[in-house]
């Protein structure tokens, strides 16, 4: 057996390599490739590379365009080679990456300047003028070539000049095959830089000296120029392990090839060249200042295999060479030496066809978990070829031992920090010799218990990869690929995060082995982001892998066949003429909208009324609604337009009572209408109940148009209840042999209800209705001159219709001497009151009152008194603030304003309404009552009355009150009608007027303006003409208005009513 390596010269060897690596940091990879790279040229990297860059090109059967410049002050390494730029691994063999030239210019130009650092690597440069050329332009040049194939170039295979003042080049090649170009290798390293001194320039004086190294090169085959190498200029040049043969220059004067494997030409420069165990062929050296050292060198064939760098078995070269700076792999990658000594050339043979026998057994084996690795300590067996250990690992997991690590003959310890599981743990070494032969097994066993494995784990396992969502069906399905780590215990599913949501939901924890998902809760259409975060057996978190879908409107609705739910919390009232719906909105996300039904009077099957949107939880149905048993529907649908279940309520709609018709003359010689303006914004409905002896004997349904006016005849009845579900005024109309009364049907929806006047002789009869619209059983006192109370008592919708004196006088009370009175509720509640006051051969009169209050007037009009002593006047008057105060009382007459007297108000006691005789009070306070036209109420504050005129012959009512105008539907009263119309206010206030006749045609419009504090008065018949029956006033602010009308010797006054149009509630 040859005898083996000697020890410290492997051990120079070994940190002569890890000296040289570790010189080498590296910034940043930049990789080439054809396709999917960041780069696909390699002169593309070159031009971004920064200093310390790695530019790594991947091994391709297809050469890359050559042509390369390196120029300016470049630290970069050029790699080939590599075979999974992911994984990071790489092959050694020059032949995987391919740099071709285009057989002028240079494939590698190297001009640098300054201080540059360049290092080629696995590399074949082919098809070039020269392969590498070097021609730095100023500073140092440190080139380094490694594991190169530099062939087939026009001229030069390795080109090096340096003729520039302060350039320096140091080049280190090992493990080249240069062959088959026209020259092999050119050096000019001559150069020449100027000393300086106190008298300024010397003469050029010789440069420094530079150093280039080869080893274990083979230049061989180079026949069409030079030769094989030509050293010219100044240098130190070395060739260690190389082999020149083969060289033959067809130079100069050679016409024929001679053998030059080395040249050095005549120069007066001094070449230094040293020569260690090389196979050389021929030296021709013509340099007298050279000096050539050598040692070992062998003249012989090298015995290489044909066309290949490789040595044959029986090559002298095998084992030939020196350790001494030799390069630990060949140039494809092998390790040196594989024998007794290191090969001469770029090929390494292996040498141990002779050694079977493997090295020993390690010693002394132990193992420790700390820190969350596993340390291994032992002895290594000693012998000396050893050349290093193979370490194993079974491990949780593990279907067979794996190996973790390779280590070298020095190591004696190790430590596994790859540990993903707790667990048992076989570790096995295996120590190998230089021919690969391994030695016994050494194992040793461990366990990894959980709460100490997690004491040090801090790692969260990988990344889910190639994440993907798919909507299908209805559901979105997710797949993936689960991170590798062994220690993954599940995966956590966070939910969508879309418009409706503030935060991600949990909505799935899967199984380590699962790689698909679907969620198939609550999907709908929007933007969705599912999120997958590994989480490790110790509960720690890996990196969240995200992706994203959209589901469409189109593609959900395709899958869906599930409807919303069904509205909650679904109520119904009936207000102002309408019925008004409540509910809640099912919390569906698809939900978008509503589908309401009525089943209703005269309906024959339900019908949809209204389409509402997803936001409204309320709806109001004013359409026709005459009173009867009403079904609503709500149901809810979806966009997609699936119907979810449906919500009923119902409800009973009766008529609002808005007027008591105490007093019918249907008698021999007496006619009754009753004439009805539709104040509202749609059709109105009316329903007439007529009464003989206290029982309904007749009823009767209409409808009046928008704006429109319904006269009905009545023929039947003593006495009857008009009530509507909209906003109405009514007129009514008595007539008689000598004369006719107009008096207006109201409402008094208050508590309290002053009769203003009760006269009883055998002449005159007072008569009073009271009915009560509520559910419960109201209480009434009837309250008289403030002495005698006499109790009442209304059942729920009851009425009492009453002759006044009659009814006083059977409670023990002389008629005669009662002036006054007034109606109270004792429950506090509301009720509607009607007094009328007949005479023997005259209809009666409305008395009710609509006491009304808050407007800022403070002057009434009382427009009429009267003109003899057959002629009285009686007012009620309402003041809204409850205290002690007084009112005065202005006369008017046709010569000017008379005296003006006080009457108290209100009492001590509260008391807010004054109801008096005017004209026999007026007598008392010493006013010539005989000469007043007109009396005007004047105070402070707000207030409002109204005033009852009459004489043995007739008599009038009028409601002087507060009018607010919007569309006030105003009737013709008789032959000769005027309205009055005051403006209370400091400004002037506009209103608009429009005429109608009995078909509802528009005879004349026009606009009028009232300055402040100024009254106008309107004849209708006089300035409209004969054919107008009503007309139609908006005005923009609140006016006083009083209409009057006469026929015949009768003269009637009524107020004007207008109802605010969308309000649902009448205003005086």
């Amino acid at each position: 057996m040859r005898p083996f390596i000697r020890l410290n010269l492997l051990l120079f060897s070994l940190s002569f390599f890890l000296i040289i690596g570790s010189s080498f940091g590296i910034a940043a990879n930049l990789d080439v490739c054809r396709n999917g790279c960041p780069y696909q040229t390699i002169q593309a990297a070159i031009e971004v590379a920064e200093d310390g860059d790695l530019i790594r090109i991947a091994a391709s059967p297809d050469a890359y365009d050559g042509s390369l410049n390196l120029n300016g002050e470049k630290n970069l390494t050029i790699e080939g080679g590599w075979d999974d730029l992911q994984t990071g691994t790489s092959t050694s063999i020059p032949g995987s990456t391919v740099i071709q030239g285009n057989g002028d210019t240079p494939v590698i130009d190297i001009s640098t300047s300054g201080n540059s650092t360049l290092t080629f690597r696995n590399l074949t440069v082919s098809g070039g003028g020269n392969g590498i050329e070097v021609w730095p332009e100023s500073g140092s040049l440190a080139l380094g070539l490694e594991q190169i194939v530099v062939k087939d170039n026009e001229s030069a295979g390795i080109w090096v000049s340096s003729s520039y003042d302060h350039s320096q080049i140091t080049i280190d090649a090992s493990n080249l095959w240069i062959t088959n170009n026209r020259g092999g290798v050119y050096l000019f390293m001559g150069q020449e830089s100027p000393a300086y001194s106190q008298e300024g320039m010397m003469p050029m004086q010789e440069g420094p000296v530079y150093r280039t190294d080869f080893t274990n090169c083979t230049i061989t085959n180079n026949n069409e120029g030079v030769g094989g190498v030509v050293l010219e200029g100044e240098a130190n040049v070395t060739f260690t392990n190389c082999i020149v043969w083969d060289n033959n220059a067809t130079y100069g004067d050679y016409n024929e090839p001679s053998p030059r494997d080395i040249y050095l030409p005549y120069s007066y420069y001094s070449i230094h060249l040293v020569l260690d165990h090389c196979d050389l062929g021929e030296l021709v050296n013509y340099n007298e200042n050279a000096t050539v050292n050598s040692t070992t060198i062998l003249d012989v064939d090298p015995l290489l295999q044909e066309d290949d760098f490789h040595l044959s078995p029986d090559s002298p070269c095998i084992d030939s060479g020196t350790a001494v700076d030799s390069p630990l792999t060949d140039i494809e990658g092998q390790p040196r030496p594989r024998g007794y000594q290191f090969d001469i050339g770029a090929d390494e043979v292996p040498g141990c066809e002779f050694d079977e026998q493997g090295p020993g057994t390690v010693q002394y084996l132990t193992a420790l978990f700390s820190s969350g690795s596993i340390i291994l300590n032992w002895h290594n067996p000693p012998d000396p070829d050893l050349d290093g250990l193979l370490l194993y690992r079974l491990g949780p997991g593990d279907t067979e031992p794996q190996m973790v690590q390779q280590l070298d003959k020095t190591t004696e310890t190790a430590t596994i920090d790859d540990i993903v599981l707790p667990g048992l743990y076989t570790f096995s070494l295996v120590p190998i010799d230089l021919c690969d032969n391994k030695g016994n097994e050494t194992k040793i066993k461990i366990t990894v218990h959980e709460e100490d494995y997690c004491e040090f784990d801090e790692q969260g396992p990988g990344m889910v990869q190639y994440l993907t969502a798919l909507f299908s069906s209805g559901s979105i399905i997710l797949n993936w690929e689960n991170p590798p780590d062994q220690d993954l215990n599940d995966l956590l599913l966070l939910y969508r995060l879309d418009s409706d949501d503030t935060e991600s939901q949990m909505v799935q924890v899967l199984d380590k082995t699962t790689e698909t998902a679907t969620i198939d809760d609550n999907i709908t259409w929007g933007d969705y982001t599912f999120t997958l975060v590994p989480r490790d057996l110790c509960g720690n978190l890996g990196e969240q892998a995200e992706v994203e879908i959209t589901v469409t409107v189109d593609q959900y609705c395709e899958f869906d066949e599930q409807g919303p739910g069904m509205v909650q919390d679904l109520t119904a009232r009936f207000s102002s003429g309408s019925i008004i719906l409540d509910w809640h909105n099912p919390p569906d996300r698809d939900f978008d909208g509503l589908l309401l039904y009525r089943f209703g009077p005269g309906d024959s099957e339900p019908l949809m009324v209204q389409s509402l949107d997803k936001t409204t939880e309320t709806a109001t149905i004013d359409d026709v609604i005459p009173w009867g048993h009403y079904t609503l529907t709500l149901v809810p649908i979806d966009m997609c337009g699936n119907l979810g279940e449906q919500a009923e309520v119902q409800i009973t709609v009766t008529g609002v009572p808005i007027a008591c018709l105490p007093f019918l003359a249907t008698s021999e010689g007496w006619t009754t209408e009753i004439l009805i303006a539709n104040a509202s914004e749609k059709v109105a409905n009316v329903h007439l109940d007529l009464f003989s002896d206290g029982l309904v004997s007749h009823f009767e349904d209409h409808t009046i148009p928008q704006n429109g006016i319904l006269q009905i005849p009545i023929n039947q009845g003593d006495a009857g209840i008009l009530q509507s579900t909209d906003s109405i005024v009514a007129l009514i109309h008595i007539s008689g042999n000598e004369g006719s009364a107009w008096y207006p049907a109201s409402i008094v929806p208050e508590a309290e209800l002053y009769i203003p006047y009760i006269e009883a002789d055998q002449h005159w009869r007072t008569g009073l209705t009271l009915f009560n619209p509520l559910e419960f059983t109201n209480h009434i006192t009837l309250r008289l001159d403030n002495d005698f109370d006499i109790p009442l008592t209304l059942p729920p919708h009851g009425q009492i219709s009453l002759d006044l004196c009659n009814f006083i006088e059977n409670s023990g009370i002389a008629c005669n001497n009662i002036r006054t009175g007034h109606l109270i509720s004792t429950d506090g509640a509301a009720f509607v009151g009607v007094s009328s006051i007949s005479a023997r051969n005259w209809p009666g009169a409305d008395m009710a009152i609509m006491l009304l209050s808050g407007d800022s007037a403070n002057v009434l009009d009382v427009p009429y008194i009267g003109d003899n002593r057959y002629t009285w006047t009686g007012i009620t008057v309402l003041q809204t603030q409850r205290m002690f105060r007084s009112i005065l009382v202005q006369p008017f007459s046709s010569t000017g304003p008379a005296a003006g007297v006080e009457f108290i108000s209100s009492n001590p006691e509260g008391q807010n309404q004054v109801a008096l005789n005017l004209s026999a009070w007026l007598d008392g306070s010493k006013v010539k009552w005989a000469e007043v036209s007109s009396p005007q109420l004047v105070d402070e504050n707000f207030l409002t009355g109204s005033i009852f005129y009459g004489t043995r012959s007739g008599f009038d009512l009028v409601n002087a009150l507060k009018l607010r105008f919007r569309d006030a539907v105003i009737p013709v009263l008789g032959d000769n009608t005027s309205l009055c119309l005051l403006n209370p206010h400091e400004t002037p206030t506009g209103f608009a007027y429009t005429t109608f006749d009995e078909h509802g045609n528009t005879l004349v419009s026009d606009t009028m303006v009232l300055n402040p504090y100024t009254m106008q008065m309107i004849n209708l018949n006089r300035d409209f003409g004969q054919y107008v029956t009503h007309l139609k006033i908006s005005a923009s602010d609140t006016l006083v208005g009083v209409l009057q009308g006469s026929e015949g010797n009768s003269v009637n006054r009524s107020p004007v009513l207008s109802v605010p149009g969308g309000s649902g509630e009448n205003t005086q």
